[in-house]
């Protein structure tokens, strides 16, 4: 049962960052910032962005739709759950050692820090729940 709840919470992060994601242009002024790079440099950023959308969608739905052979993980569901986490443990690390809060930060900038710190941890761990249990 635990591994039930462990899959569907990982599932529906994932939505929840994909939806997070189609907010960043907007969030950080995106449209400002890519009229001063190159067009080719703009359409590469909004095309890893967007792959990067499709991913996390791809990945809640197969996590959601398939949480039950995810679950009683054979060699296949072993190695997605484990690689799933892995890029969320790696997201989190990355999210400490790059994304640095310099002195001064407004105290939303903190919060969001640490609010993607959790989810990114919380994603690793769900991921990782039924292949322990």
């Amino acid at each position: 049962m635990l591994a039930h709840v462990s899959i569907i919470i990982a599932g529906v992060l994932c939505l929840v960052m994909a939806i997070f994601h189609t907010r960043f242009p907007k969030m950080f002024r995106w449209t400002e910032d890519f009229k001063k790079i190159q067009l080719a440099n703009k359409r590469i950023f909004n095309t890893i962005h967007i792959a990067l959308i499709l991913l996390f969608v791809i990945s809640a739905l197969l996590t959601l739709l398939f949480y039950k052979e995810l679950c009683n993980p054979d060699s296949f569901a072993t190695a997605l759950l484990i690689s799933f986490s892995a890029f969320w443990v790696w997201r989190m690390i990355w999210q400490v050692l790059y994304f640095k809060i310099p002195k001064g930060a407004p105290l939303s900038a903190c919060v969001m820090n640490y609010a993607m710190i959790t989810v990114f941890t919380l994603l690793a761990i769900a991921y990782f729940m039924p292949v322990v249990l």
